[in-house]
């Protein structure tokens, strides 16, 4: 498929940049940037990391996101349903201005474990 050959980003027009590390039992994910629809195939490359994992702590770190939209809300669910499945535990931390708003909105604290 000519998507899965063209840097997805580029051929989408994300903004998301992220980076991944694992440590102590758990993944670190760094989110910077903006969270959109055009951000899904990033967002598949960390459930693929996460299904090879043995961690149980999935740590989400949004102190530089600046925006999230409700196709970001929807991978978010995403990777919460595939941690449930390995029972991993997800934090989302430190989300800041309009992503704090959408996940108070939301309820996202009914579903995540949310640090400030």
């Amino acid at each position: 498929m000519l998507v899965e050959l063209i840097e997805p980003n580029q051929y989408l027009g994300g903004a998301l940049q992220y980076e991944t590390a694992e440590r102590d039992g758990s993944i670190h994910v760094t989110l910077h940037g903006r969270v959109t629809y055009a951000d899904h195939p990033s967002f598949r490359n960390v459930i693929s990391q996460i299904r090879e994992s043995d961690a149980r702590e999935l740590v989400f770190d949004l102190a530089d996101v600046e925006f999230i939209d409700s196709a970001g809300l929807g991978m978010l669910l995403m990777v919460r349903d595939t941690a449930s499945q390995k029972k991993a535990n997800i934090v989302l931390r430190s989300p800041k201005g309009q992503v704090q708003r959408i996940f108070s909105s939301s309820k996202f604290e009914t579903l995540f474990t949310i640090q400030q």
